[in-house]
């Protein structure tokens, strides 16, 4: 599994991509697959369609915007994290995907690794494609103090590698690499594939 971070000024732009139709219209039924407990429970928070095909993502914008009335507000104050499995890893499901989430979210310090998974910020988990996802941020907490990742491009290879084992993605990677192998090695043998 690959992870890539970036620190994002505008909210709104990324979750109105992320819920678009994506560069060559390659965005398919984009949905919450995680994030924080009491985003799930208030459905109006999961973006609606409207009649002309994009998303009502309102309210989720709104939950992840950061506090406006701080004056010492970080210049980018939303963190997103792609997350994207290996080729021959397979198709991961939406359960899956949540779990990868979270524990990320573990990781970095947003969540806590407990049956109720409490969170300290407001993120989510967005998928629009079979081999990825995006996760989403906000770098001020609930009650309105500054979340301090400085280790998260360190923490999300090391989530990685532990979903990678609850998955046994290696496993499934090296069992499609073997499978290739045989492949490149007798082309014309219908009996090696």
């Amino acid at each position: 599994m690959i992870g890539s971070i970036e620190r994002i000024v505008d909210v709104a732009a990324l979750i109105e991509f992320l819920f678009g139709p994506g560069e060559g219209e390659r965005h398919e039924n984009p949905r919450l697959v995680g994030g924080y407990p009491d985003l799930f429970l208030e459905p109006f928070l999961e973006p609606e369609p409207r009649a002309d095909g994009s998303w009502d993502c309102g309210f989720l914008i709104r939950t992840l915007q950061p506090p406006k009335d701080r004056d010492d507000l970080v210049a980018e104050p939303i963190w997103h994290c792609e997350l994207r499995t290996w080729p021959g890893e397979g198709v991961l499901s939406d359960d899956e995907w949540g779990q990868v989430a979270l524990e990320v979210a573990i990781q970095n310090g947003v969540a806590i690794d407990d049956e109720d998974h409490a969170s300290i910020a407001p993120w989510t988990a967005i998928r629009h494609a079979e081999d990825h996802i995006h996760i989403v941020m906000c770098l001020y907490g609930f009650e309105g103090r500054q979340l301090y990742l400085s280790r998260d491009r360190l923490q999300v290879p090391h989530a990685c590698a532990i979903v990678e084992d609850r998955h046994r993605l290696w496993a499934r990677r090296l069992r499609s690499l073997d499978e290739r192998h045989l492949d490149d090695e007798n082309p014309d043998d219908p009996a090696a594939r």
